[in-house]
């Protein structure tokens, strides 16, 4: 790549940087078997951090270290991470099955230039012990409670396929239900999908389902004109 095409592709992302900048976004993480996929995803956040992109990555509370593995990855490249769970300063509360969001701290991390990296477990209601959540679930929720303009949700697909196999890259949140029953959206993607669809219906503008076997998946559907994956948004 000579300095012309780098200069080119910088000129194409500068919009969408412009577009960004100061806007919240939310990442479903999950730890990839590949160090190098691994290393991508968290380049992809801190140079969005550093544009400006207020950054909040949610991951699964299967494996108690996973936070602190991050904030490791995201200092050893430069940024400021800090890493908490969904029970402090009752972050995630369940009541009555019901996920309750108290996002003071994910605020205070953010307005303090830190990516805030968050385990999905909520707090049980009175007494009751704390509960594992669905990563999902939970950064949904949170897109949803921050006003954020994009939720992000990092899967091991590249999207939803039309049965030829093709990847469908805008999905209209009306055709959703008739999907399903199709067996377009199969079964392993309809929590996903659902997920999105309840977020755009609650107010985020777009949710988009990317692979994250690719790299820099997250920088090519935000800072390129070819985007990738399935955005999910209203028709």
């Amino acid at each position: 790549m000579d300095n012309f095409e780098r200069a080119s592709i910088l000129t194409e992302a500068l919009p969408y940087i412009r577009a960004y900048t100061g806007k919240t976004i939310v990442v479903k993480y999950d730890a990839m078997q590949s160090a190098d996929l691994q290393k991508a995803v968290i380049s992809d956040i801190i140079l969005l951090s550093l544009i400006g992109v207020r950054v909040i990555l949610v991951h699964g509370a299967e494996k108690p270290e996973t936070g602190m593995d991050i904030v490791g990855m995201i200092t050893d490249e430069g940024g400021k991470a800090f890493s908490f769970t969904g029970l402090d300063a009752s972050l995630f509360t369940l009541k009555d099955n019901v996920l309750q969001i108290n996002s003071e701290l994910v605020n205070l991390a953010l307005d303090n230039g830190f990516i805030p990296v968050i385990s999905s477990i909520a707090r049980g209601p009175g007494n009751k012990p704390s509960k594992d959540i669905d990563a999902v679930t939970a950064a949904m929720e949170l897109a949803v409670s921050l006003g954020a303009q994009k939720l992000i949700l990092l899967t091991g697909s590249s999207g939803v396929q039309n049965k030829d196999g093709t990847l469908i890259s805008e999905l209209p949140i009306s055709k959703v239900r008739l999907f399903i029953k199709e067996g377009i959206i199969t079964s392993d993607m309809v929590h996903p999908v659902n997920s999105c669809v309840l977020a755009v219906r609650k107010g985020v503008p777009r949710a988009h389902i990317l692979d994250d076997r690719v790299p820099h998946s997250i920088l090519v559907e935000m800072l390129t004109d070819s985007g990738i994956g399935t955005m999910i948004l209203e028709d």
